[in-house]
C-alpha cells in the first residue's frame, strides 16, 4: 500500500540526522548508500538482529512470515545505523519513505498490505 500519512512521506533530506551519510557521497538517497544495503537489506543480518530482539527485549518475532520479520528488523537496523538509537514501543522514529519503499522491496508483502507509522499511543 502507499504511503499515506505525513510521517511516512517524510524525505530522507529533510531529516537533519541524515544527510550526512549521503550528501559527501554524492547520492540522492540514503537508500543508495552502500552502508544502507549492508546494514537493512542483508537476509542473514536481519536474522541475527531479529534473534537478539527476542533474546533482549522478548519481542514475539517469528518467522512464519520471513518477509514481514524481515522488515521489522530492517527498520530497527536502520534506526540504529542512521539515528544510533535503539527504538522500543515509546521511542518511534520517522523512517524516510526512500527506506521504507527499498525495504517493502525487498521484503514484500504478498497482498501489498503493509501496517505504515504509529504514534506511540501508550497502550
Amino acid at each position: 500500500s502507499a504511503l499515506t500519512t505525513e510521517p511516512e512521506c517524510m524525505c530522507c533530506k529533510e531529516l537533519p540526522h541524515t544527510r550526512h551519510l549521503f550528501d559527501d557521497e554524492g547520492l540522492s538517497s540514503i537508500s543508495e548508500h552502500p552502508e544502507f544495503a549492508a546494514a537493512c537489506l542483508q537476509p542473514l543480518l536481519l536474522r541475527v538482529a531479529l534473534v537478539g530482539m527476542m533474546r533482549i527485549r522478548g519481542d514475539p518475532i517469528g518467522f512464519s512470515n520471513p518477509n514481514r520479520s524481515y522488515r521489522h528488523a530492517a527498520y530497527h537496523q536502520y534506526i540504529w545505523w542512521s539515528y544510533n538509537i535503539r527504538l522500543d514501543r515509546r521511542i518511534r522514529r520517522v523512517i524516510p519513505s526512500c527506506v521504507v519503499t527499498a525495504i517493502r522491496n525487498e521484503f514484500p508483502e504478498p497482498d501489498n498490505n503493509y501496517v505504515g507509522y504509529k504514534e506511540y499511543t501508550g497502550v
